[in-house]
């Protein structure tokens, strides 16, 4: 009986790191939707680095430097999971991560097209929601033919906006000149929703998810590993950028652009960097415009140019054209509009006319201490996100939750 007690600290103690390893693992696989607070998401920029030349923003290219990859942290395991509990999580969400089609292991390295995942349609429901941008129901006006480039190519024949573009205005018509009220309170450029809408065309096509689940525009997708193999990406990775450019489209599929081993929640299983992203037509809506809510024909020319760098890569201290750190790529879009500005970060946030969250307009400057990036309007913004994910859009309020912006800043100076 001695023997027995003297052991029992020992056993509890092994039993309660056991249950705390369960819990940490059922962390990092959790399938809520991807809040970056990793190290490369508020990445300082190099101080060192200089400003961009007049070559620093130019059309989608194939290639990119990519900065070294850097793995999310975990979140903080919760002490009354008990090792039971984890375990079962654990077991059900390994069985529902990304893996490659029967279908595909079947046909090999020479299948050329993705084939529909596994993802159970009924898992989200379609919904009349307005939320996204890019309404359901939208006509699409994909481009086809020599507009539609090759795997990771500028299109050929789009006119995206290069250095010392000066005419934005040309390209974009006044489609209404007011909105509905919108809540003051803490919603991005509330103070400007009832200015004129007008249609910007961007010279090339985006693509919107459009699917509704747990209260997100997704889309379902499928990308190829450097093996050969595809892999199928569900709507529980939550692919739910507002915007990817367009590649080009083959049959069911739109093929976009991207620069990364992320994508959502989703993570390459081999470490690939991939640089298309496949993304069903029917969970999508294409356009070659996007609406904005100014009529500053400089303004334009900045989201414009921030566009025409979706899909770029990631790179520490990257000036462009192919790669960029979150400074570099602000400097560059900034830069090649007209507008001087900074290099660092923390330089940037203090430029202009700081005008808050609610005072935005596209073609603002968002950030703080560490990080920058363009308002684009709508509640989206366009930065250099970290090594993993390269040059995206995101939601600002979603980004918000948990790497907060402290500066919103007008360096137009309208």
């Amino acid at each position: 009986m001695r023997k027995l007690i003297k052991y029992i600290p020992a056993i509890l103690i092994s039993s309660m790191v056991l249950s705390a390893s369960f819990t940490a693992y059922a962390d990092v696989i959790s399938d809520t939707p991807f809040e970056d607070t990793s190290a490369d998401a508020v990445i300082v920029d190099s101080p060192d680095s200089t400003g961009t030349s007049a070559s620093g923003v130019a059309a989608p290219a194939a290639s990119s430097s990519a900065g070294s990859s850097t793995a999310s942290s975990a979140g903080s395991s919760t002490a009354s999971t008990t090792a039971s509990d984890a375990a079962s999580t654990a077991a059900s969400a390994t069985a529902s991560a990304p893996a490659v089609s029967a279908a595909n292991a079947a046909a090999g390295a020479s299948e050329s097209k993705p084939v529909p995942g596994t993802t159970t349609a009924g898992s989200g429901s379609t919904s009349g929601s307005t939320s996204s941008a890019v309404t359901a129901g939208a006509s699409v006006t994909a481009q086809t033919g020599s507009a539609a480039a090759g795997p990771g190519t500028g299109s050929s024949g789009t006119s995206v906006i290069g250095p010392g573009s000066t005419t934005a205005s040309a390209s974009a018509s006044v489609t209404s000149t007011a909105s509905a009220a919108v809540s003051s309170s803490g919603v991005p450029g509330s103070d400007h929703a009832n200015d004129p809408k007008v249609q910007l065309d961007l010279g090339f096509t985006v693509v919107s998810p459009n699917y509704d689940y747990n209260g997100y525009k997704v889309a379902e997708g499928s990308v190829q590993l450097s093996d050969g193999s595809w892999e199928t990406i569900g709507h529980d990775k939550y692919i739910r950028q507002p915007y990817f450019r367009l590649l080009r489209e083959d049959g069911d599929w739109y093929i976009v652009a991207v620069n990364a081993r992320r994508i959502g929640n989703y993570y390459t299983s081999d470490g690939s960097r991939i640089t298309e992203l496949w993304l069903k037509k029917s969970e999508c809506v294409a356009k070659n415009y996007i609406e904005v809510n100014t009529t500053n024909s400089q303004r334009q020319q900045i989201v414009k140019t921030a566009f025409s760098l979706l899909g770029k890569g990631y790179q520490y201290a990257g000036n462009g054209p192919d790669a960029y750190d979150c400074s570099g790529l602000v400097n560059a879009v900034m830069t090649s509009c007209g507008i001087s500005i900074a290099r660092t970060s923390s330089e940037i946030c203090s430029a202009g006319t700081q005008v808050g969250i609610t005072g935005l307009r596209p073609g603002d400057i968002v950030g703080r201490s560490g990080h920058v990036g363009v308002y684009i309007g709508n509640g989206y913004f366009l930065h250099a996100a970290e090594s993993t994910t390269g040059v995206v859009t995101e939601d600002l309020n979603v980004y918000n939750r948990n790497s907060r912006f402290t500066n919103y800043c007008n360096v137009v100076g309208d």
